[in-house]
């Protein structure tokens, strides 16, 4: 990863080791955008507490009048995400540079676990973006957007996101949230490893 030259960010109060130990006694699941970083799952080379009932248990939490994008698979299906700049400032202005330029646009989902998807690639190319979770106070609930990053260091996002299946209250403050899925959690239920992206686009 290319870095600015300051200091990781590590959780204050949490030394490295004790963080690492705690994480694996209390069987954190990690969110890893590094291919190399523990339990991060390869990114193939160049491809490279519950909600409420209902609807919003369908759909992901409730809509608003936000910005969205809309994931479009290559095999048919669309995710309908909306952007949350208030509280994800700098990952959303990130996300949008990435999609108006086309970023994402034939990667694959290249994890896909039984609690999420997630996709983008390494690139060493970017700066890596301050983490914003520490401002936060969101929960990994279904239907919920996030950045990955590296597991040792909280400013190390890029490009990779992932979409929350299942609720993960263990992952609250962990990671950056930007985003939520308002349509199509059907689709992200039934996305599987290797899921082409044809497009990601804004909604008109």
């Amino acid at each position: 990863m290319v870095y600015s030259g300051k200091t990781r960010r590590r959780r204050p109060g949490a030394p490295v080791a004790a963080l690492i130990v705690l994480m694996i006694a209390a069987t954190v699941p990690v969110i890893a955008a590094d291919t190399n970083a523990v339990l991060a799952e390869p990114v193939p080379p160049q491809q490279e507490e519950a909600t409420d009932a209902g609807k919003e248990a369908e759909e992901g939490p409730q809509a608003s009048d936000a910005q969205r994008v809309v994931i479009v698979l290559d095999k048919g299906g669309e995710i309908v995400m909306e952007l949350m700049p208030k509280e994800a400032p700098l990952a959303v202005e990130r996300f949008t540079l990435l999609v108006n330029d086309g970023f994402y646009d034939g990667l694959k989902f290249h994890r896909v676990e039984s609690w999420i998807i997630q996709t983008g690639k390494k690139d060493t190319d970017l700066e890596p973006i301050e983490g914003e979770m520490f401002f936060q106070d969101l929960k990994h609930d279904k239907g919920m957007v996030g950045m990955a990053r590296l597991v040792d260091d909280y400013d190390s996002a890029t490009t990779q996101f992932y979409i929350i299946k299942e609720c993960k209250a263990a992952l609250k403050g962990e990671y950056t949230i930007f985003a939520c899925v308002v349509k199509g959690m059907d689709v992200v239920a039934n996305v599987k490893k290797g899921a082409k992206i044809k497009e990601i686009r804004f909604a008109e």
